[in-house]
C-alpha cells in the first residue's frame, strides 16, 4: 500500500475486548452508505470474507475489522471505535473526525 492509501482506524482496548467477546465471524466490516438524516450512515456487519480492496485492522489472530480502502480514505480515516455503557447495556460508539455534521443519534453524518 502506498503512503496516500494509509488509513488509520483506532480501536480502544474496551471496544477491542467487546468485539473479541461477541464477534462470531472472522471479520467485522465498517462501511459507509447513503442514508440517514445527515446523508451518510455507518453499516457494521460481520462477514466471512474480505476483498482485495479491504484494509485489515487486526484485533487478534482470528478476527479483523475490514474497511474498504477508498471509503476509508474518503470518510473514515482517523475513526475512533470506542465502547459506551448505559442503563441498556454496551454499544460501539464511532468518533469520526471527518464528519462535519452528525445527527442526534450519531448514526449518520455528512462531510
Amino acid at each position: 500500500m502506498s503512503n496516500n492509501e494509509h488509513i488509520e482506524i483506532h480501536v480502544s482496548d474496551e471496544a477491542r475486548k467487546y468485539l473479541l467477546d461477541f464477534i462470531t465471524k472472522p471479520y467485522l466490516r465498517i462501511d459507509v452508505i447513503k442514508g440517514g438524516c445527515s446523508g451518510l450512515s455507518y453499516k457494521i456487519e460481520e462477514v466471512d470474507h474480505s476483498t482485495p480492496d479491504d484494509l485489515h485492522i487486526t484485533l487478534n489472530e482470528k478476527i479483523a475489522i475490514l474497511v474498504n480502502k477508498e471509503i476509508g480514505r474518503d470518510y473514515l480515516n482517523g475513526l475512533k471505535v470506542n465502547l459506551t455503557s448505559s442503563g441498556f447495556g454496551q454499544m460501539l460508539h464511532l468518533e469520526n473526525p471527518n464528519a462535519k455534521h452528525s445527527c442526534g443519534c450519531n448514526e449518520s453524518f455528512s462531510v
